[in-house]
């Protein structure tokens, strides 16, 4: 009787063991996107580009059966300081008594505001890859009252200044703001 109770036993062992091991998380694998001989930035093996999010954004990643979603808009900055000159609605944006990269955050800060309920948090100065950064944690709930989890940076680089927006489902915040973070982190202007 023995016997069969430590067999028992061995086997629960086994399988508890088997199963706490499976559910632990599997490293990220992630591949190197070079976008417009621009930019290059590192991304999740899982996520596919996809042009469907937003016309015109230079890049654009997605994997909706994960609820992670990515897109990034770049600038050249001596064309933007250039319109400046003749455009009153940019120089609106882009004001003189800011930083460029503090006046772009302001802007993405202002695209998400249009939403029903939007929150801004652990808002940091940052340096990717010798570029000065912004980046925020920001909460918003939309119009069909799905709640998102976004991440989102300027960054202000040599030529380019970048707008980063990372978001998935507040369910899956502490999964995958890590994630985010390195892309983020990843960023790096040729």
């Amino acid at each position: 009787m023995q016997i069969k109770q430590l067999l028992l036993l061995a086997l629960i062992t086994l399988v508890t063991a088997c199963n706490l091991s499976s559910m632990q998380a599997k490293p990220v694998k992630y591949k190197s996107v070079v976008k417009d001989g621009t930019y290059k930035i590192m991304l999740p093996d899982f996520m596919d580009t996809t042009t469907t999010m937003q016309e015109g954004k230079s890049l654009q990643y997605q994997n909706q059966f994960k609820e992670l979603y990515v897109l990034m808009v770049h600038e050249n900055k001596q064309h933007l300081k250039e319109i400046m000159v003749y455009n009153q609605a940019m120089r609106d944006i882009f004001p003189d008594s800011i930083s460029m990269m503090e006046s772009y955050f302001a802007y993405m800060n202002r695209n998400l505001a249009k939403e029903a309920y939007y929150n801004v948090f652990d808002s940091s100065l940052i340096t990717v890859k010798k570029a000065n950064a912004k980046i925020a944690s920001v909460t918003l709930t939309t119009t069909d009252k799905i709640k998102i989890f976004y991440r989102i940076a300027a960054i202000e680089a040599n030529k380019e200044i970048y707008q980063l927006y990372i978001w998935t489902t507040t369910a899956h915040k502490e999964k995958y703001q890590p994630i985010m973070d390195s892309i983020i982190r990843s960023v790096k202007e040729f």
